[in-house]
């Protein structure tokens, strides 16, 4: 029978729950890491009848524009006017909202966790010119949620 030096067999046992603290170190740390962070924000076009899936739990589909009233290059107007546009939102509860161009109307949905903003919807209307719906391109912005911290 072979016997272990009681030193030997402590230096084992230290070198097992060194291996296994350093694995759960490296768990830990795994996991408190959103690991698409690095990913955001994202800023790209889409077309209407188009998707984009952002991530795992992001897909936007540009449905429609409803309207479009904004005042056409080339004359003046009382106000700016507002493009609507219909967005399906997927990757939690399917959601269709509507995002505008108008500063008195929601240009911004949250959403999964998501900051999902209309900055441009392009072409601009020139007058005279009519636009076809599908000629028109929305510029989006996705950023992750920024969750706001009450004050004391």
């Amino acid at each position: 029978m072979r016997k272990i030096h009681p030193h030997k067999k402590e230096e084992n046992t230290m070198k097992k729950l060194l291996v296994l603290c350093s694995c759960l170190l490296l768990l830990t740390a795994c996991g408190t890491q959103d690991p698409h962070q690095e990913d955001f924000p994202q800023t790209f076009e889409l077309h209407p009848k188009a998707s984009k899936k952002v991530s795992n739990d992001l897909s936007i589909r540009f449905n429609t524009v409803v309207e479009d009233s904004r005042c056409p290059t080339g004359t003046q107007c009382p106000w700016e006017g507002n493009a609507d546009i219909l967005l399906e939102l997927s990757g939690g509860d399917l959601e269709t909202v509507h995002l505008n161009t108008g500063g008195m109307f929601p240009r911004t949905e949250l959403y999964n966790g998501y900051s999902i903003t209309l900055d441009e919807l392009k072409p601009h209307p020139v007058e005279g010119v009519s636009i076809e719906e599908s000629d028109y391109t929305a510029v989006l912005s996705v950023d992750l949620e920024i969750e706001e911290s009450s004050a004391p």
